[in-house]
């Protein structure tokens, strides 16, 4: 990482500090749906599309990842959130502004939460 980059990093994770309680609002308060795909796992998600600010939703990611800690599940680490008696996660696909997707299949498009 250039220092630029380095520098531009440390003003987001600021500017998400900075708004901790509207991203947690958002993510307690988001549309969740229950999946239906992995009984043993059960959880649910919130869709990207639903969220009124699409800017929020990419805030949420990202104070996910950065904030979030490290955990294994199915061989694999994802980062989790921990909040208010959940974990919020997701699969850990890149995270763009809708206007610079080009491929949605490749894109992060849910938050999933669960029980702890």
């Amino acid at each position: 990482m250039s220092g630029e980059e380095h520098i531009e990093r440390r003003e987001r994770v600021r500017e998400l500090m900075d708004n901790y309680l509207h991203i947690t609002n958002r993510l307690l308060h988001a549309e969740y749906r229950v999946a239906k795909t992995m009984p043993n796992a059960p959880h649910s998600y919130t869709r990207r599309k639903e969220w009124d600010e699409d800017q929020d939703f990419v805030d949420a990611v990202e104070y996910i990842r950065i904030c979030g800690v490290t955990k294994m599940w199915g061989g694999r680490p994802y980062r989790y959130l921990i909040l208010d008696g959940m974990h919020y996660w997701t699969m850990g696909y890149p995270i763009h502004p809708k206007a610079e997707v080009t491929d949605w299949k490749n894109e992060t498009i849910l938050i999933n939460r669960a029980v702890l």
